[in-house]
């Protein structure tokens, strides 16, 4: 049995489902480059599965629709679970 996504605590990508779809997420990113160190927050829209990796495809936090953007991560990566209601968010 998985445990389930709380608000305010980590959470392993490779622990997602479907019916995590729509919660907000936080983790920190690196640019390609490397010369950006970013915080994402953003909403999930789609999950895939590959070869110890996962495809978390996020939507802005202020855009209903939009484009997707994909980050990819390894195995046992932790996100940020994040309150859609919190202070300043949007």
């Amino acid at each position: 049995m998985r445990a389930e996504p709380e608000f305010g605590k980590k959470f392993c990508v490779n622990q997602f489902t479907q019916l995590d779809i729509g919660a907000y997420i936080r983790f920190p990113w690196r640019s390609k480059e490397g010369q950006l160190h970013l915080i994402v927050t953003g909403e999930l829209r789609q999950i895939y599965y590959n070869s110890g990796e996962i495809h978390l495809n996020l939507v802005g936090i202020s855009h209903e629709y939009g484009d997707l953007e994909e980050f990819t991560f390894p195995s046992g990566f932790e996100v940020g679970i994040v309150d859609p209601k919190e202070p300043g968010l949007i």
